[in-house]
This record gives C-alpha cells, structure tokens and sequence, in this order.
C-alpha cells in the first residue's frame, strides 16, 4: 500500500498539481490593472494597480416581468421605471441586452442587443413554453448569461438558438429556487397539455384559432390535450382564462399559478370554442421528474 501524503491524505499519484489556495491564471479572473487614457505628461500613470478583492462589481438585480402583447404607451413607459419594483412589464419592441463570454481566447465579455419579440418561438411540445425571445444571435459560450432590461435588472437567463435567442423569466427561475431551497430537487408543475399564448396562436401548425376567439379575449389556447383532460373537458381549440379564481394570459402566469399548488387540484376556467361559454373544470397539477424534462 502506498504511502499517502500527511496534509492532503491523498496518494502520490493524486496530488494536485497547483495550490487550490494560490491565485491560478483564468480568463475570468479580473485584471490587476485597468488601462488608462494618456492624459497626463507622465507615461508611467498609463495604468495603475486595482485590488481585486476590493473592486467587485455589486451584483446585478434580478426582476420578474410582466408580458404585454402591445406596444409601450407614455403612461406605460412611467409606470414600468418606478425604482425599487420586484416586477417590470416588458412591451413588445423593448430593448434587452444579452451579456455573456466570447468563444475565443481570452473569453472577453460580449454583450448583444436586441428587442422583446411575442412571436412564437417554437412549434414543437416538449420546448419550455414559458421561454420568451429577443432577436439578438449569441453564442453557446453565452448560454447562462444575463439578460438585461434598459434599467440595468436581470430579466432571464440566456439560452442559444441558430435565428434568435430565447431566455428563461427571472420569474420561473426565482420559483425555482425557491423550491430547491426547501426540497432539494427542481419542479417543474404541469397539467398535462400542448398550449400557447392566443395572441401569438395563429403561427402555430398544431391548430387553427377559432375565429370566435380573436377578439375580445386573451388566454392560453390548447392546441393538443392528453386523454385524461379530454375526458375531464379540456378539448383542443379551447382557451383557458383563469386558473384558481386567477386570470391567466399567458403560459408564464399560468406557471407562477401551477407551482404552489403542485400535487393539488387547481380549478381551470375555459372559453368553449364552439360557443364562448365559459365553464370551470378541476384539474390535477402534477409534477415532472427531473430526468422527464426534456422528454
């Protein structure tokens, strides 16, 4: 048997090569000097030393946003930068700015702009419909990054895609969190059905929107439902408005509603299709095992 070393009980064989307590060279690490414009008669104050400990960046804040399907109005524009808010209205054609790593050394810091979009950014079922999109192309080096509203606040995180770029709501991560803190495990609530936000439903290849339902409301049109809510009532062409007495417009509120009532009945009130009647049914929220997620 080997002999094994006195500080770290590891065997020859296994010993680190580099001090985990030293400072290792990484392109994440912050310079320890920041350059200087030439503004002086001495070219020796070209730079200077900036202690890293000392010169962190406080982090940035993380909001939930509210999805508007229209554009921004003057009262709206006020309304949305009160400070101190938790929850910021996002309009169609808003500025979002993408922050993230270049794919080259050095891994410098890149950050893309582009604007808030409500079209549909995905066809197919099994992508999370509560991701929003933004027109700016980044990297997968940036897949993680922040994105970022006009008043500096963490909106989502950022995904990758070939002609756009989806991110996930701060809302949907902070519930997340949440959840984690308390169960050790990610949730994902769901009732078992294909659906999208109405307003962007006409795009979509699974269904037609009833013609009924383009004016005058707004919800959540079920484009394919399993066997079980087909026998409860919830058909295809049908929109929900409401989840437990809440009213739901999009697929965003209807997770912040599913996620504290998972393993619960929640009461879903829908529009019919064929007339416009509403009519309430009781529906099971269930959960998703983690290794389902993307299945």
């Amino acid at each position: 048997m080997s002999a094994r070393d006195a500080d770290t009980g590891e065997p020859p064989a296994k010993r680190r090569a580099i001090d985990p307590i030293a400072p290792t060279v990484h392109p994440w690490n912050l310079p320890a000097g920041i350059p200087l414009l030439h503004c002086s008669s001495r070219p020796g104050w070209s730079w200077r030393r900036s202690p890293k400990r000392s010169s962190a960046s406080p982090p940035l804040t993380m909001v939930e946003i509210n999805e508007s399907r229209s554009a921004r109005d003057a009262y709206d524009g006020i309304a949305s930068l009160q400070p101190h808010s938790t929850r910021y209205k996002l309009f169609p054609g808003d500025t979002i700015i993408g922050l993230g790593r270049q794919s080259r050394e050095p891994f410098g810091l890149q950050a893309n702009r582009g604007i808030y979009s409500v079209e549909r950014w995905a066809d197919l079922p099994r992508i999370c419909p509560e991701m929003q999109r933004v027109t700016f192309i980044n990297t997968f080096t940036a897949i993680g990054g922040p994105a970022i509203n006009k008043n500096g606040s963490v909106i989502g995180i950022l995904f990758h895609s070939l002609s756009f770029t989806p991110f996930l709501p701060s809302n949907v991560i902070l519930k997340w969190w949440e959840y984690f803190k308390t169960t050790g495990k990610y949730c994902c609530p769901m009732i078992s059905f294909v659906g999208c936000n109405l307003h962007n439903g006409r795009s979509s290849r699974w269904v037609n929107v009833p013609t009924s339902l383009h004016e005058g409301l707004d919800g959540i049109l079920v484009e394919m439902a399993s066997r079980e809510l087909l026998s409860a009532g919830l058909q295809e062409k049908y929109l929900i408005i409401r989840c437990n007495g809440k009213r739901v417009t999009t697929r965003l509120q209807l997770f912040e509603v599913l996620v504290e009532n998972i393993g619960q009945i929640v009461e879903v009130t829908i529009v019919k299709a064929e007339n416009c009647n509403t009519q309430s049914i009781y529906l099971p929220v269930e959960e998703a095992v983690e290794k389902c997620f993307y299945h």
